[in-house]
């Protein structure tokens, strides 16, 4: 089991029966909200005190005279600590003699930060609904909950921000939007590809593999950016020349680059912590996507995007000078063949 606090700032007159059982509902609802163990986990000091006035006080009606003597008692003395109480005002019977009080309960079948997601939404719903009484619910776990809950929007405005990154400096270097929209769409597609395997490798989205995540995504820019750059700067011959090119200069280094990458995190798989297996799964995922993508998928996808994309008039006049260096080539082997006859 794992405590809850529930704090109630403003407890108002509780002389008033309907105020008293609005109050008393206010701790049921927390006692039977999601993963809760129920009332036998709960600390509430109203509980006993009516108790207390009954067996006491001979008497069922609630009053703030007894408090004092309550929190006095041999028997109660520990509950003293979940009241901030005025003595004077409980004397006299008034409302201000409870100003704040707590009240703890336990939730259980929890282990994961995710896990209590649901909880920690209920918990929060139900001090919504008793908003008079400032409800507030606290629990060591809730701060790193909340991180939890805000990953999803971090994640996906990162993402969103790295291709909108990556486009921007392809464009600078690469300025050809055909080979920017791939590039970009090669990111975008190891970066969800990274999401799907990762789930299925059994790493769930916290914190510290949020912050692979990111890092795997800027990593992921380099497969896919020096391809586009080099088929860019190829010569502007035949799609599938150009693609030999660019891979004769880069698809080797590539190749090296992400196999020693992934021999050089091995020696992780010896350091059985969370953060070191997270690092290493994201770095083996984001290499074998990077290389699938820099040297398979991406290769094809600019080679068929070319072939159907009309040449540009530098093209031609590339082909036409060839052409012409090949006949002008053929005829002086003509005169000179013809001269030493």
């Amino acid at each position: 089991m794992q405590p809850i606090s529930v704090f109630v700032l403003n407890p108002g007159d509780l002389r008033n029966p309907e105020r008293l059982q609005k109050a008393k509902d206010l701790v049921y609802d927390f006692e039977h909200a999601t993963n809760s163990y129920g009332s036998e986990s709960t600390f509430f000091w109203l509980t006993q005190y009516e108790e207390f006035l009954r067996f006491y006080a001979d008497t069922e009606e609630f009053t703030y005279a007894e408090i004092p003597t309550f929190f006095k008692s041999a028997t109660y003395f520990y509950l003293s600590s979940f009241v901030h109480y005025n003595e004077s005002a409980c004397v006299e019977n008034q409302p201000e003699c409870v100003t704040s009080f707590f009240f703890i309960t336990n939730f259980h079948e929890v282990i994961k930060y995710h896990e209590l997601v649901p909880a920690v939404k209920h918990w929060r719903k139900i001090a919504a609904k008793y908003s008079d009484f400032q409800v507030y619910p606290y629990s060591d776990h809730t701060p790193f909950v909340d991180q939890t809950m805000s990953i999803d929007h971090t994640v996906f405005g990162s993402v969103a921000a790295a291709l909108a990154c990556t486009a921007i400096i392809c464009f600078i270097f690469i300025p050809h939007v055909l080979s920017v929209i791939a590039a970009v769409f090669s990111v975008f597609s190891i970066s969800w590809g990274i999401f799907g395997l990762l789930a299925l490798w059994g790493v769930d989205l916290d914190p510290l593999s949020m912050a692979a995540l990111l890092m795997a995504i800027g990593f992921s820019v380099d497969f896919t950016a020096h391809i586009s750059f080099h088929y860019y700067k190829a010569p502007k011959i035949h799609p599938r020349k150009r693609m030999e090119s660019a891979l004769g200069i880069i698809g080797w280094p590539m190749t090296q680059v992400g196999i020693s990458t992934i021999v050089a995190l091995l020696p992780l798989l010896f350091k059985q912590s969370y953060l070191a297996l997270v690092f290493l799964k994201t770095i083996v995922v984001v290499v074998l996507l990077g290389m699938f993508h820099g040297l398979i998928l991406l290769p094809a996808v600019l080679t068929m995007i070319t072939s159907f994309t009309p040449s540009k008039s530098g093209d031609s006049s590339a082909e036409s000078s060839e052409r012409s260096s090949q006949s002008s080539q053929r005829k002086e082997s003509y005169y000179k063949v013809n001269f030493n006859n």
